[in-house]
């Protein structure tokens, strides 16, 4: 959730009457959220709360001129200071800009190691005009399942890689996954993505294939009975959820099949466009020239094809990240999605990185990475111009307002995370990954907010189809001089910037911290990215995987000035989990009205966390308290409506009260036994109790429907 030195207020219309002869802004509103953002922000906020929401942070945030997300330039000012920097006077605003490699490559050392921010400025305003003329305002939702950590790669930087220790493995049931869809084609999500570890094979195609048919299925269903006769006549093909799928190369044949059984779109992310950089972050059996066949197959296809890099990978230089946004624009991509690289402890590259990196302030280069990556997707922006670009998880993780900050920077897509939170927490990539105990319904509130704060505003129930799947822009190519041309030397004369590992390219735990050149400093003293793609690869051998061409290089680059000796690797600090970041049990109390479900939350808790009263229907939303829980830990608990009640208004507190059942770690069902003492007295009917029971045996019932063939049978017996 967003933590903010402010807190914000919902409209009155939220959470509370709206007094008579006000605005909808004129005071607080609803329960505060416990990330620092209060209530549901729907319509009326995303219509109204820009300006309030800057007045109100401006007066909170005393001394800060201008808010992280606001962009620096007009339009016109953006052009004209790109067009300086690249030797072009006739750029015009909100120019798409068909770059080349040496001007991109130019643009990210001059923002990145030479601190020109009037340019860097110029270029986040310059793709926020970009994302404005083809997107406007709206901002595109892609909620993420990610159905199953089973994988059978090593990738060296991953969190669930095949023998990663300490990870709990899942592939949650298809019925499960298809009962996340519906909440999420319920609550105006138009796009769905299916993301899981790689296992390819028949019985991961037969889970894919059926997993597809039939969301596709439930939510065609659903469009239709919500259409009502406006309905008729259009095709299934036009309703329903969109189905995106992230679950890595498979062989033609299956693209084919499920693209077939209704996906339209696919993200395989290239990681990196340098070959030899992708060969150290991947076993042996994996390629880069195979990833890239298998996005020209999806692409052959039909899908809407995605894919994506990491910022700041060990090895990574400016060169390597400037020919990425030239694959993106080369190869087609219709969806973009970049992230800083953020470790997880326990990986290769992780180990690589505390060697590379060990000896600086990490939290710095972070913040260093973080700005870097969204100057990338600035460039993608600016150079591919209409394909969807979104605004990483992995930027939240460094910086609370990074998500908002991207969105204002040429990113047009949020990915609210569906999964379960059972699961969640065994779906960790990297270290820090944000908002793992925070349940869909929380999640999809807080980037609400998020994007209201920023003066954008949500498109319900849309799939998002990326503009330049059907008509891609070509873009101004720029032929100038100036400051670019002279940025872009020749890469054999440039010096290299960073001190780099003997072997980067094999990145294991045999390396050691070369002795080479000795680091180029930037600001605030960091050492910055290489700005020649050529990494030292001295004393690799074998480890380089037969790379003789880079060992020839060095073999025969001039001995470089001798170095000072290196500075003591420091080993990495694991990150300290702040808020709802911290790993929780979750813990719901269902039952009957007036069961005493609220008072039970109250002797938990030791405080009025619900109101109790002897009015049945009381609590008409769900009600979260954090706390400490002796023996568990941390731990979330969630107050529900009576799972009793009737009505159309009762409908939609039942069924929030069963959804919240299903992300519960552990859950209570309260009894009223002086209701129930009755009618389990020696010669009472059973038949009695059983009716009496009947909500809680269906509670049960939910509760173990997924369960074990002998939790099953046991309920039946209850039941009977």
């Amino acid at each position: 959730m967003l933590r903010t030195p402010f807190k914000f207020y919902a409209p009155s219309g939220v959470g509370a009457p709206r007094p008579p002869g006000t605005s909808a802004w004129t005071g607080p509103a609803g329960a505060r959220c416990h990330g620092g953002v209060a209530g549901l922000f729907e319509r009326e906020a995303v219509q109204n709360a820009p300006a309030k929401f800057k007045r109100e942070a401006r007066s909170r945030l005393k001394g800060v001129k201008q808010l992280p997300w606001e962009v620096a330039m007009t339009a016109e000012d953006a052009a004209k200071g790109l067009g300086s920097f690249l030797g072009a006077s006739d750029i015009q605003p909100a120019a798409v800009l068909d770059l080349t490699k040496e001007q991109i490559h130019a643009i990210l050392d001059e923002t990145t190691n030479k601190g020109n921010t009037a340019l860097e400025k110029a270029l986040y305003s310059h793709a926020d005009a970009v994302t404005t003329r083809f997107f406007g305002d709206e901002i595109y939702y892609r909620g993420i399942v990610e159905f199953s950590n089973v994988c059978k790669n090593d990738c060296n930087y991953c969190g669930i890689r095949k023998h990663m220790n300490g990870v709990m493995r899942y592939t949650m049931p298809v019925e499960e996954v298809v009962e996340v869809a519906r909440w999420a084609f319920e609550n105006h999500l138009g796009n769905i993505m299916l993301q899981s570890g790689e296992l390819p094979g028949e019985a991961r195609l037969r889970y894919l294939t059926r997993l597809v048919r039939e969301i596709r299925e439930a939510t065609v269903a659903m469009d239709r009975s919500a259409r009502g006769d406006a309905g008729k006549g259009i095709a299934d093909s036009e309703l329903g959820m969109a189905v995106s799928l992230s679950v890595g190369e498979l062989p033609r044949s299956d693209y084919e099949a499920l693209f077939a059984a209704g996906a339209r779109r696919y993200l395989l992310r290239i990681e990196t466009s340098n070959p030899d950089l992708y060969k150290a972050l991947h076993p042996h059996e994996m390629s880069w020239e195979q990833r890239v066949r298998c996005l020209q197959d999806l692409k052959d296809v039909g899908y809407m094809i995605g894919t994506g890099v990491m910022v700041g990978l060990p090895g990574q230089t400016l060169q390597d990240l400037s020919g990425d946004i030239r694959f993106f624009k080369d190869i087609g991509a219709n969806m973009i999605g970049m992230g800083p690289y953020i470790t997880e402890e326990g990986t290769p590259t992780a180990e690589a990185w505390g060697m590379q990196y060990g000896s600086v302030d990490k939290k710095a280069h972070m913040k260093a990475m973080f700005d870097l990556t969204t100057r990338m997707n600035a460039l993608a922006r600016t150079v591919v111009g209409n394909a969807n670009i979104s605004a990483t998880t992995a930027l939240q993780a460094i910086d609370p307002m990074g998500r908002e900050i991207a969105l204002r920077r040429g990113s047009n897509v949020l990915m609210p995370i569906l999964t379960p939170t059972k699961y969640r927490e065994h779906y960790q990539l990297y270290e820090g990954k944000p908002c793992i105990t925070d349940t869909a319904e929380e999640c999809r509130r807080c980037l609400n907010a998020r994007i209201t704060m920023i003066g954008k505003r949500v498109t319900d129930s849309v799939w998002g189809d990326p503009p330049n799947f059907l008509k891609p822009i070509v873009g101004v190519p720029v032929a100038g001089g100036g400051a670019a041309a002279v940025a872009a030397a020749p890469a054999d004369v440039a010096p290299r910037s960073l001190h780099t590992l003997a072997c980067p390219v094999a990145l294991t735990s045999r390396n050691k911290p070369a002795t080479g050149a000795r680091p180029l400093q930037g600001s605030a003293g960091l050492p910055l990215l290489h700005t020649t793609s050529r990494v030292h690869t001295r004393r690799c051998g074998g480890l380089l995987g037969g790379s003789k061409a880079m060992r020839a290089f060095w073999s025969s680059a001039p001995p470089s000035a001798p170095a000072s000796a290196p500075a003591a690797v420091q080993p990495l600090q694991p990150s300290t989990d702040r808020g709802s970041d911290v790993q929780r049990i979750n813990i719901g109390v269902f039952g009957v009205m007036n069961a005493g479900k609220s008072t039970a939350i109250n002797a938990i808790t030791r405080q009025d966390t619900s109101i109790v009263d002897a009015t049945p229907g009381t609590t008409a939303d769900v009600k979260v308290a954090l706390m400490e829980l002796h023996d568990f830990g941390p731990a979330k608990l969630f107050d529900t409506a009576g799972i009793d009640e009737e009505g159309a208004l009762g409908n939609k507190k039942r069924a929030k009260t069963l959804s919240t059942l299903k992300e519960c770690d552990v859950a209570l069902i309260v009894l009223d036994g002086l209701r129930l003492l009755p009618l389990a007295a020696p010669g009472a009917a059973k038949a009695a109790l059983r009716d009496a029971l009947k909500w809680e045996l269906q509670l049960m019932q939910v509760l173990t429907g997924r369960g074990s063939v002998g939790e099953q049978r046991a309920v039946a017996r209850i039941v009977r």
